[in-house]
């Protein structure tokens, strides 16, 4: 059964109701199917989370200390949202990093095969990549064909592949 992120949180709220609610559905009042039972076998068939020590990164969102310790990391591979715990401790660190990249190494919590929620140990701020300015290229290879134009050794090449 193959069912997108979207699906699944559908069938998980739906499974929580019918635990709580029996509901019948039926066709020309004759009794067609039991939720519960139903709902009971599609959670038997969504992936099971998973917890392993790992490092994600990403871009750090929304912060909250409010009753709880929590950043959100937009992951650079995904751009999929995951939930992480941080302790009180490395509050400047994510404050430093807020909007920009880091790497989160701690415990993640996997549904299948994504990250969803994660407890952070270390984090990391990422330096931001800088271009190299293209001064820095000119020279670099100048003397392998000489010192003619480039639109003549195109011409050249194009000629002796072309006869």
């Amino acid at each position: 059964m193959h069912v997108d992120s979207a699906e699944e949180r559908i069938f998980r709220r739906f499974a929580r109701l019918s635990e709580r609610v029996e509901i019948h559905l039926g066709i020309n009042e004759e009794p067609f199917i039991s939720m519960a039972a139903t709902a009971k076998k599609i959670l038997e068939q969504l992936p099971r989370d998973s917890i392993a020590e790992g490092i994600l990164e990403g871009t750090l969102g929304s912060v909250t200390v409010y009753r709880k310790h929590e950043f959100v990391l937009w992951l650079s591979v995904s751009g999929k949202r995951v939930e992480v715990q941080f302790p009180k401790e490395l509050q400047l660190t994510v404050i430093e990093c807020l909007g920009k990249t880091a790497r989160a190494k701690g415990r993640i919590v996997y549904r299948g095969l994504h990250p969803i929620r994660m407890t952070v140990d270390t984090l990391t701020l990422i330096p931001e990549s800088t271009d190299v300015p293209l001064e820095e290229f000119f020279g670099i290879g100048r003397d392998w064909f000489g010192k003619q134009p480039s639109g003549e050794l195109t011409y050249q090449l194009w000629k002796k592949n072309h006869e």
